[in-house]
């Protein structure tokens, strides 16, 4: 017996098992055991059936296995001549039977062979009209708070258009349960917007468009590519230059537009666009450009960095965290640093790294060191270098961008005593630069800045 409130499926069907095996009844699947208590183990030589009835005793389905030759339900069925006693033959394999395709006549008609004609659980039996279902306890339908109707079923019209929210609720021992269908009355009198458009970005769409002088509301809704319209997200009300965020970037998405007047709305406009993929790529380059007894500057430089939007750098030697496209780190002994920086974009994060090798700190102070000498500093691009060498030595003069572009060298030879050069790099930008004097033993910087 199946009791009421046994759920069937949206088409009026459900599955039942009467077979040998027939596992636990599973309602959310529309399945149910049919065995009841019957133990015994079905054979190929062995008549067997099994019938269904409605609250009335009317046979509303029936199945059953003859084995071989003329089938009659055998007494253990509990099927009396009252119910059934017609009597069908077909021929039958041992895996198959037969069954009862609409109401019973207590005759073979309706009755099918099962191998020859499969049953789809998803489609009522040919003979099998579908009842008209009556009004459900604990069932309504609901417009704007007011109950419109009780019936399972209903059909709906609006002489306005207009957005309308249908709520089903159905109450029973369990709790209530409710759910909206939109239904949308499209009804002309209002001129179509035009220029309806799309602006992608990364996890945005801007969208524009032209409304009628008239329009007194416009409305909104998206959802991937495909989507039902009704089933997306709304935006009510919406106006043109409306960003729409938090979407997945490289992914499609379907727009509809619709305008609202005082004599109707429009037919919904609909567009396709897809959000962009631009990657972050992150890179930096690195300049040792001041060092003292007890420390060593170093600038880096970013700024060739793709889709960078923040920046955040770990210089390798256990201190705070940097920021920013050009930062300068002072450390404060020699070594390698493996220095990263991590780079958000619009879309994704990358990370950049490479080893800096920091040199010359805690090393004796030389004459060059002493000596060396920069002005005007800052400059307009032309600025004096003086500097003392101690003995014969070969120098070399360099000043590198930021970049680590060489924009100037000079090599003035072997030299000894006092040395002056007058550098003209009015040409360049302006910017901070880094001066190299670089001899046979050491290195010596100097920061340099030019101003326009």
């Amino acid at each position: 017996t199946f009791p009421v409130g046994t759920f069937i499926g949206p088409n009026g069907t459900c599955i039942v098992q009467t077979g040998q095996g027939a596992g636990a009844s599973d309602a959310t699947n529309f399945y149910y055991n049919g065995i009841g208590t019957q133990t015994y183990t079905w054979s190929s030589s062995t008549l067997s059936g099994r019938i269904i009835k409605d609250p009335s005793g009317v046979i509303v389905d029936a199945v059953g296995y003859p084995g071989s030759g003329t089938y009659t339900f055998p007494a253990g069925a509990g099927v009396t001549t009252a119910d059934w006693s017609g009597s069908v033959s077909f021929t039958t394999t041992s895996t198959s039977g037969m069954r009862l395709e609409g109401p019973d006549v207590n005759s073979a008609t309706g009755w099918v062979a099962s191998a020859s004609s499969p049953q789809n659980p998803n489609t009522l039996n040919n003979l099998v009209p579908l009842p008209s279902s009556g009004s459900a306890a604990g069932l309504t339908w609901s417009l704007n708070g007011m109950v419109v109707d009780t019936m399972p079923t209903i059909t709906v019209g609006a002489s306005a258009p207009g957005i309308y929210n249908y709520i089903a609720s159905y109450t029973n021992g369990c709790g209530t349960f409710t759910d909206t269908v939109v239904i949308y009355s499209f009804i002309a009198g209002c001129p179509a917007p035009t220029n309806f458009a799309g602006v992608p970005g990364c996890k945005d769409m801007t969208l524009t468009w032209n409304s009628d002088a008239g329009t007194v509301l416009s409305y909104v809704e998206y959802g991937a590519t495909g989507f039902t319209l009704g089933t997306g997200t709304q935006i009510l009300p919406a106006t043109s230059g409306l960003v729409v965020n938090a979407l997945t970037p490289g992914t499609a998405y379907d727009f509809y537009l619709v305008d609202s007047c005082s004599g109707g709305k429009t037919f919904p406009l609909m567009i396709t666009e897809t959000t962009t993929t631009n990657p972050t790529v992150a890179t930096f380059t690195w300049t040792q450009s001041a060092t003292t007894l007890s420390n060593a500057d170093v600038d880096f430089d970013a700024s060739a960095t793709v889709n960078g939007t923040t920046y955040t750098w770990d210089f390798g030697d256990g201190s705070p965290a940097g920021n920013g496209v050009t930062p300068t780190h002072q450390y404060t002994a020699n070594g390698k640093y493996y220095v990263t920086a991590t780079v958000d974009g619009p879309c994704d994060t990358d990370v950049y790294g490479d080893t800096v090798t920091v040199a010359g700190i805690s090393i004796d102070e030389s004459l060059l060191n002493q000596s060396l000498n920069v002005y005007p500093n800052p400059s307009n691009g032309a600025f004096n270098i003086d500097f003392q060498i101690e003995g014969l030595k070969d120098v070399t003069i360099r000043i590198i961008s930021v970049l680590g572009q060489e924009v100037y060298v000079a090599t003035p030879g072997t030299i000894s005593g006092e040395y002056r050069e007058t550098v003209d790099l009015s040409s360049h930008a302006a910017g901070v630069y880094v001066l190299q004097i670089v001899t046979d033993e050491n290195t010596v910087s100097r920061r340099i800045t030019i101003k326009k």
